[in-house]
Protein backbone atom coordinates (compact mmCIF):
# COMPACT_ATOMS: atom_id res chain seq x y z
CA UNK A 1 0.00 0.00 0.00
CA UNK A 2 1.53 3.23 -0.98
CA UNK A 3 2.13 5.64 2.07
CA UNK A 4 3.85 8.62 -0.31
CA UNK A 5 1.42 10.95 0.81
CA UNK A 6 2.84 10.80 4.63
CA UNK A 7 5.62 12.66 3.19
CA UNK A 8 3.47 15.22 1.10
CA UNK A 9 1.98 16.18 4.25
CA UNK A 10 4.97 16.75 5.86
CA UNK A 11 3.63 14.76 8.72
CA UNK A 12 6.76 12.56 8.95
CA UNK A 13 10.24 13.20 7.39
CA UNK A 14 13.43 11.05 8.17
CA UNK A 15 15.53 11.89 11.85
CA UNK A 16 18.77 11.99 12.17
CA UNK A 17 19.80 8.98 14.71
CA UNK A 18 21.47 11.24 17.32
CA UNK A 19 18.38 13.30 17.67
CA UNK A 20 17.53 14.03 21.30
CA UNK A 21 14.31 13.10 23.07
CA UNK A 22 11.60 15.54 24.07
CA UNK A 23 9.66 15.03 27.33
CA UNK A 24 11.48 12.12 28.27
CA UNK A 25 10.24 10.29 30.85
CA UNK A 26 12.15 7.23 30.74
CA UNK A 27 13.98 5.01 27.83
CA UNK A 28 14.26 1.78 27.06
CA UNK A 29 15.20 -0.61 24.07
CA UNK A 30 12.70 -1.58 21.23
CA UNK A 31 13.50 -4.63 19.28
CA UNK A 32 11.01 -5.40 16.08
CA UNK A 33 10.95 -8.85 14.72
CA UNK A 34 12.79 -7.82 11.36
CA UNK A 35 14.18 -4.59 12.36
CA UNK A 36 17.80 -4.64 11.60
CA UNK A 37 19.00 -2.59 14.81
CA UNK A 38 17.88 -1.36 18.48
CA UNK A 39 16.15 1.63 18.67
CA UNK A 40 15.82 4.23 21.60
CA UNK A 41 11.79 4.92 22.70
CA UNK A 42 10.77 7.40 25.11
CA UNK A 43 7.26 7.48 27.43
CA UNK A 44 6.03 10.80 26.71
CA UNK A 45 3.40 11.76 28.96
CA UNK A 46 0.19 13.84 28.13
CA UNK A 47 0.39 14.49 24.17
CA UNK A 48 -2.65 15.76 22.93
CA UNK A 49 -5.00 14.03 20.68
CA UNK A 50 -4.64 17.10 18.12
CA UNK A 51 -1.08 15.95 17.74
CA UNK A 52 -1.29 12.32 17.09
CA UNK A 53 -2.12 11.44 13.60
CA UNK A 54 -3.88 8.32 12.51
CA UNK A 55 -3.08 7.35 9.01
CA UNK A 56 -5.65 3.66 7.58
CA UNK A 57 -2.88 1.86 6.27
CA UNK A 58 -0.94 1.54 9.47
CA UNK A 59 -4.59 0.07 11.06
CA UNK A 60 -3.24 -3.09 10.41
CA UNK A 61 -5.88 -5.14 11.39
CA UNK A 62 -8.60 -6.05 8.53
CA UNK A 63 -11.81 -5.96 10.72
CA UNK A 64 -10.77 -2.39 11.59
CA UNK A 65 -11.71 -0.87 15.13
CA UNK A 66 -13.65 -3.39 17.23
CA UNK A 67 -16.22 -1.52 19.37
CA UNK A 68 -16.46 -3.86 22.17
CA UNK A 69 -12.57 -3.69 22.40
CA UNK A 70 -12.84 -0.06 22.03
CA UNK A 71 -15.60 0.02 25.63
CA UNK A 72 -13.56 -2.33 27.46
CA UNK A 73 -10.65 0.12 26.92
CA UNK A 74 -12.43 3.34 27.85
CA UNK A 75 -13.82 1.59 31.40
CA UNK A 76 -10.01 0.88 32.17
CA UNK A 77 -8.92 4.25 31.20
CA UNK A 78 -11.71 6.00 33.27
CA UNK A 79 -10.07 5.83 36.38
CA UNK A 80 -6.63 7.58 36.05
CA UNK A 81 -5.69 10.92 35.95
CA UNK A 82 -2.66 12.60 34.27
CA UNK A 83 0.10 12.11 36.66
CA UNK A 84 -0.99 8.11 37.44
CA UNK A 85 0.16 5.21 35.64
CA UNK A 86 -2.59 4.02 33.09
CA UNK A 87 -3.45 0.21 32.99
CA UNK A 88 -2.97 -0.24 29.58
CA UNK A 89 0.13 0.30 27.73
CA UNK A 90 0.49 3.24 26.07
CA UNK A 91 0.17 3.47 22.19
CA UNK A 92 3.38 3.60 19.92
CA UNK A 93 4.04 6.42 17.74
CA UNK A 94 7.25 7.65 15.28
CA UNK A 95 8.36 11.11 15.80
CA UNK A 96 6.52 13.37 12.81
CA UNK A 97 7.05 16.60 11.64
CA UNK A 98 6.19 20.32 13.57
CA UNK A 99 5.18 18.08 16.85
CA UNK A 100 3.05 15.42 15.16
CA UNK A 101 3.30 11.96 15.93
CA UNK A 102 2.38 9.24 13.74
CA UNK A 103 0.33 6.15 15.36
CA UNK A 104 1.13 2.64 14.40
CA UNK A 105 0.19 0.95 17.13
CA UNK A 106 -2.76 1.94 19.62
CA UNK A 107 -5.75 2.87 17.66
CA UNK A 108 -8.04 1.58 20.07
CA UNK A 109 -6.62 3.04 23.19
CA UNK A 110 -6.64 6.43 21.25
CA UNK A 111 -10.94 5.57 20.33
CA UNK A 112 -11.61 4.66 24.03
CA UNK A 113 -9.75 8.29 25.22
CA UNK A 114 -11.90 10.05 23.06
CA UNK A 115 -14.93 8.07 24.59
CA UNK A 116 -13.86 8.85 27.72
CA UNK A 117 -13.88 12.69 26.64
CA UNK A 118 -10.16 12.81 27.32
CA UNK A 119 -8.29 15.31 25.11
CA UNK A 120 -4.67 13.77 26.05
CA UNK A 121 -2.65 9.99 26.11
CA UNK A 122 0.35 9.39 26.84
CA UNK A 123 3.11 7.53 24.22
CA UNK A 124 5.69 5.53 23.86
CA UNK A 125 7.56 7.37 21.15
CA UNK A 126 10.25 5.51 18.76
CA UNK A 127 12.85 7.66 16.82
CA UNK A 128 13.93 6.07 14.13
CA UNK A 129 15.49 6.86 10.06
CA UNK A 130 13.08 5.38 7.75
CA UNK A 131 14.08 4.79 3.98
CA UNK A 132 10.33 4.24 2.92
CA UNK A 133 7.36 4.83 3.76
CA UNK A 134 6.70 0.72 3.36
CA UNK A 135 9.28 0.64 6.63
CA UNK A 136 7.00 2.61 8.74
CA UNK A 137 3.66 -0.16 7.68
CA UNK A 138 6.46 -2.99 8.28
CA UNK A 139 6.93 -1.40 11.97
CA UNK A 140 3.27 -1.02 12.36
CA UNK A 141 2.75 -4.71 11.85
CA UNK A 142 5.75 -5.62 14.04
CA UNK A 143 4.16 -3.46 17.01
CA UNK A 144 0.85 -4.96 16.56
CA UNK A 145 2.69 -8.45 16.44
CA UNK A 146 3.80 -8.36 19.54
CA UNK A 147 0.52 -8.09 22.20
CA UNK A 148 -3.20 -8.67 21.84
CA UNK A 149 -4.96 -10.92 19.90
CA UNK A 150 -2.70 -12.77 17.52
CA UNK A 151 -2.74 -11.86 13.57
CA UNK A 152 -5.00 -13.41 11.52
CA UNK A 153 -3.61 -15.28 8.36
CA UNK A 154 -4.04 -12.72 5.86
CA UNK A 155 -3.06 -10.07 8.30
CA UNK A 156 0.27 -12.17 8.51
CA UNK A 157 0.61 -12.58 4.56
CA UNK A 158 -0.48 -8.83 4.50
CA UNK A 159 2.59 -8.27 7.19
CA UNK A 160 4.30 -11.09 5.02
CA UNK A 161 4.04 -8.53 1.88
CA UNK A 162 4.88 -4.81 3.93
CA UNK A 163 8.21 -6.69 5.09
CA UNK A 164 9.18 -7.29 1.36
CA UNK A 165 8.13 -4.24 0.22
CA UNK A 166 10.00 -2.46 2.65
CA UNK A 167 13.16 -4.72 1.16
CA UNK A 168 13.92 -6.95 4.68
CA UNK A 169 13.87 -9.63 2.36
CA UNK A 170 18.10 -8.42 1.67
CA UNK A 171 20.58 -8.20 3.91
CA UNK A 172 23.07 -5.37 4.87
CA UNK A 173 25.29 -6.02 1.84
CA UNK A 174 22.17 -6.28 -0.67
CA UNK A 175 22.16 -9.53 -1.18
CA UNK A 176 19.08 -11.68 -0.43
CA UNK A 177 18.18 -13.71 2.66
CA UNK A 178 17.85 -17.28 1.89
CA UNK A 179 14.24 -18.47 1.90
CA UNK A 180 14.74 -20.98 4.79
CA UNK A 181 16.16 -17.70 6.80
CA UNK A 182 13.30 -15.54 5.72
CA UNK A 183 11.14 -18.34 7.27
CA UNK A 184 12.88 -18.42 10.55
CA UNK A 185 11.63 -14.94 11.16
CA UNK A 186 8.16 -15.33 10.01
CA UNK A 187 7.99 -18.68 11.80
CA UNK A 188 6.81 -20.52 8.38
CA UNK A 189 8.75 -22.90 6.33
CA UNK A 190 10.84 -22.08 3.26
CA UNK A 191 8.26 -23.89 1.18
CA UNK A 192 5.54 -21.28 2.24
CA UNK A 193 7.80 -18.24 1.84
CA UNK A 194 8.24 -19.30 -1.68
CA UNK A 195 5.08 -20.08 -2.25
CA UNK A 196 4.26 -16.48 -1.03
CA UNK A 197 6.69 -15.09 -3.10
CA UNK A 198 5.57 -16.77 -6.44
CA UNK A 199 1.67 -15.63 -5.27
CA UNK A 200 2.59 -11.92 -4.53
CA UNK A 201 5.88 -10.87 -5.99
CA UNK A 202 6.59 -13.55 -8.99
CA UNK A 203 9.28 -11.35 -10.51
CA UNK A 204 11.23 -10.83 -7.58
CA UNK A 205 10.84 -14.41 -6.75
CA UNK A 206 12.45 -15.19 -10.45
CA UNK A 207 15.42 -13.04 -9.75
CA UNK A 208 16.51 -13.75 -6.55
CA UNK A 209 15.00 -17.67 -5.78
CA UNK A 210 14.05 -19.65 -8.66
CA UNK A 211 17.12 -21.49 -8.39
CA UNK A 212 16.59 -22.35 -4.93
CA UNK A 213 16.52 -26.33 -4.18
CA UNK A 214 12.52 -26.36 -3.05
CA UNK A 215 10.87 -29.67 -2.37
CA UNK A 216 7.68 -28.68 -4.00
CA UNK A 217 5.86 -31.81 -5.82
CA UNK A 218 5.41 -29.16 -8.81
CA UNK A 219 9.12 -29.52 -9.43
CA UNK A 220 10.03 -25.66 -7.70
CA UNK A 221 7.62 -23.37 -9.79
CA UNK A 222 3.67 -23.19 -9.13
CA UNK A 223 1.41 -23.35 -12.31
CA UNK A 224 -0.37 -20.14 -13.06
CA UNK A 225 -3.45 -22.41 -12.37
CA UNK A 226 -2.05 -23.32 -8.90
CA UNK A 227 -1.31 -19.26 -8.26
CA UNK A 228 -4.73 -18.68 -9.55
CA UNK A 229 -6.59 -20.82 -7.24
CA UNK A 230 -4.06 -19.46 -4.24
CA UNK A 231 -5.57 -16.19 -4.90
CA UNK A 232 -9.07 -17.81 -5.30
CA UNK A 233 -9.09 -18.71 -1.38
CA UNK A 234 -7.55 -15.37 -0.43
CA UNK A 235 -10.93 -13.72 -1.91
CA UNK A 236 -13.41 -15.97 -0.63
CA UNK A 237 -12.00 -16.31 2.63
CA UNK A 238 -12.20 -12.23 2.77
CA UNK A 239 -15.69 -12.32 1.49
CA UNK A 240 -16.71 -14.99 4.14
CA UNK A 241 -14.87 -13.17 7.11
CA UNK A 242 -16.59 -10.09 5.74
CA UNK A 243 -19.89 -11.86 6.18
CA UNK A 244 -19.20 -13.32 9.67
CA UNK A 245 -18.24 -9.46 10.73
CA UNK A 246 -21.96 -8.57 9.18
CA UNK A 247 -23.85 -11.26 11.23
CA UNK A 248 -22.03 -10.34 14.61
CA UNK A 249 -24.48 -6.96 14.29
CA UNK A 250 -27.53 -9.36 14.23
CA UNK A 251 -28.79 -10.99 17.97
CA UNK A 252 -31.30 -13.73 16.13
CA UNK A 253 -31.80 -16.99 15.62
CA UNK A 254 -31.28 -16.50 11.59
CA UNK A 255 -28.43 -15.35 12.21
CA UNK A 256 -27.44 -18.08 14.65
CA UNK A 257 -28.38 -20.29 11.36
CA UNK A 258 -26.54 -18.64 8.92
CA UNK A 259 -23.24 -18.87 11.43
CA UNK A 260 -24.03 -22.65 11.98
CA UNK A 261 -23.87 -23.22 7.92
CA UNK A 262 -21.16 -21.58 7.54
CA UNK A 263 -19.08 -23.87 9.85
CA UNK A 264 -20.99 -26.68 8.06
CA UNK A 265 -19.55 -25.47 5.19
CA UNK A 266 -15.89 -24.81 6.84
CA UNK A 267 -15.75 -28.29 8.58
CA UNK A 268 -16.73 -29.95 4.76
CA UNK A 269 -13.91 -28.48 3.12
CA UNK A 270 -11.54 -29.03 5.65
CA UNK A 271 -12.47 -32.91 6.18
CA UNK A 272 -12.01 -33.05 2.20
CA UNK A 273 -8.60 -31.38 2.44
CA UNK A 274 -7.97 -33.96 5.45
CA UNK A 275 -8.85 -37.16 3.35
CA UNK A 276 -6.91 -36.08 0.65
CA UNK A 277 -3.77 -35.03 2.60
CA UNK A 278 -2.30 -31.88 2.74
CA UNK A 279 1.12 -30.43 3.28
CA UNK A 280 2.63 -26.74 4.96
CA UNK A 281 -0.86 -25.46 5.18
CA UNK A 282 -0.81 -21.15 6.09
CA UNK A 283 -1.66 -20.77 9.46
Amino acid sequence: MNLSFITALGAFAPLRATQAPVSTHHTHKFKGLTLQSHEETTIERCIPLADIVELPPLLVRRRGLHEDTVKRYANLMRGYGPHEESPLPPPKAVRGHHGKFILIDGFHRIAATRMIGRDWIDLEVITLTFKSDAELRLLAFEANAQHGLPLSAAEHRDWFKAYIKANRFKKPDGTPKSLREIGREFGISHTTVARRLQTHFPRLFERWYANEELSFKTGGLLPMMERNAVRQIEQHFNESLALVIQLEALDSQKADELRGEILRQIEEVAQRCREKGYIDPEF
